[in-house]
C-alpha cells in the first residue's frame, strides 16, 4: 500500500488531487483500514477518499471515481439524481448492471413470483418487480434511526418481546440475547431468552400477533432457529432478526433485519468479534428504546438500576 500525501491547496480553482492511498501488486483494499481523507464544499456535499483521486473544478471537490481524470455526470453531484445515475449506467459493465438490478429485487420487491410481475397479455411489467425510488416519501419509522420497516418504535415498546436463541449444541449466541433479556427487562419490558431448541418451539407456538421474536444467529440458517421462527410467523407474531449480513433463510422470514458484519470462517467459529458486533447493536438497540421511552418509564429504569445498589 503505497500512501500518498494530499496537499489541498485552498486557493486552487481547477485541478486534480492525486489518491491518497494507491494499491499496490497484490494488496487487496479488505486487508487495509484506510482514513478517508475529506474535502469540504461550500454550499455542498463533503466527500471523502481513500483509492480516488479528486477533481477540482470551480473552487469545487468532487471524486474521481473512476480515477480518469474526467469529470463525468455521474461524478458531478451538482446533477440530479436521475441525470446521475443514467450516466452510471452507462460505465457500468453488464454483469454490474445485473448485480444492481439482482440488489435492487432483494431489497424492494413488490412481486414475489413470475406470474405477478406480468400484465394481463402476458408481458412483464417492471414497475410490478420493484418499487421505484421516490426521494419525497417519508422514511417509516423503525427500531432504529433510519431503518424501514414494517415494524414502529411503539409496536415493539407496548409488545411482549420473545428472544429465542439457538445456535448448534454450542449455542454461542445465547449470551448475546441473555443480554438483550436483561437490558429489556431494565425497561419494564416483558422478555424471555431462550436457548433450549424445545423451550423456543413451545414460546413459538404459542406466540400471537401481539409478540415480537428477536432471533439471533450469526449464520442466519441455524436449522433450529429459523424452524421456530417460521413457526413464530405463522402464528402471527412480528420477527426481528440479529445476524451477518447477506441475504439468509433468517432474514427472509423477518420484518426486521439487524446486520453485523464480521467475518467467522472454518477454524474461527463463534469468534469473539462477532460477539462484540452483537452486542454493540444490543447496546445501541436498548439506547434508543431508552431515549425514546416516557417519563413514567424512565423513572422505573432509575428504580430498578439503584434497586441494584447498597
Amino acid at each position: 500500500m503505497k500512501k500518498n500525501p494530499a496537499v489541498i491547496d485552498p486557493n486552487m480553482k481547477n485541478g486534480y488531487i492525486p489518491a491518497p492511498y494507491v494499491l499496490e501488486e497484490g494488496d487487496k483494499i479488505n486487508d487495509f483500514y484506510l482514513e478517508p481523507v475529506l474535502f469540504h464544499n461550500e454550499n455542498g456535499p463533503t466527500i471523502g477518499v481513500t483509492t480516488c483521486g479528486v477533481i477540482v473544478k470551480d473552487g469545487l471537490y468532487f471524486k474521481d471515481m473512476d480515477n480518469d481524470g474526467v469529470l463525468s455526470p455521474y461524478e458531478d453531484w451538482r446533477n440530479s439524481h436521475e441525470v446521475r445515475a443514467a450516466d452510471m449506467v452507462k460505465h457500468l459493465p453488464l454483469n454490474q448492471q445485473a448485480g444492481l438490478v439482482l440488489n435492487t429485487l432483494w431489497n424492494t420487491p413488490l412481486s414475489m413470483t413470475l406470474e405477478g410481475a406480468k400484465d394481463e397479455n402476458g408481458n412483464i411489467v417492471p414497475s410490478k418487480i420493484f418499487k421505484k425510488y421516490n426521494p419525497d416519501e417519508p422514511i417509516p419509522k423503525g427500531i432504529l434511526p433510519g431503518l424501514d420497516n414494517r415494524v414502529d418504535d411503539a409496536q415493539v415498546i407496548d409488545m411482549k418481546l420473545t428472544a429465542g436463541v439457538y445456535r448448534g449444541e454450542m449455542r454461542a449466541s445465547a449470551s448475546v440475547a441473555a443480554d438483550l433479556q436483561h437490558k429489556l427487562q431494565r425497561l419494564n419490558l416483558q422478555a424471555q431468552a431462550y436457548s433450549d431448541s424445545h423451550l423456543q418451539a413451545l414460546a413459538a407456538a404459542y406466540a400471537t400477533g401481539e409478540d415480537v421474536v428477536f432471533a439471533i444467529s450469526h449464520s442466519g440458517s441455524s436449522r433450529v432457529v429459523v424452524d421456530n421462527v417460521r413457526i413464530a410467523r405463522a402464528n402471527g407474531a412480528k420477527i426481528i432478526c440479529l445476524s451477518n449480513i447477506g441475504r439468509t433463510p433468517l432474514s427472509k422470514l423477518s420484518d426486521v433485519c439487524l446486520h453485523t458484519a464480521s467475518t467467522e470462517t472454518k477454524f474461527r467459529i463463534i469468534a469473539i468479534s462477532s460477539r462484540i458486533a452483537e452486542l454493540t447493536i444490543i447496546d445501541s438497540l436498548y439506547t434508543y428504546l431508552a431515549l425514546s421511552s416516557d417519563h413514567v418509564r424512565s423513572l422505573k429504569v432509575e428504580k430498578a438500576m439503584e434497586g441494584l445498589k447498597y
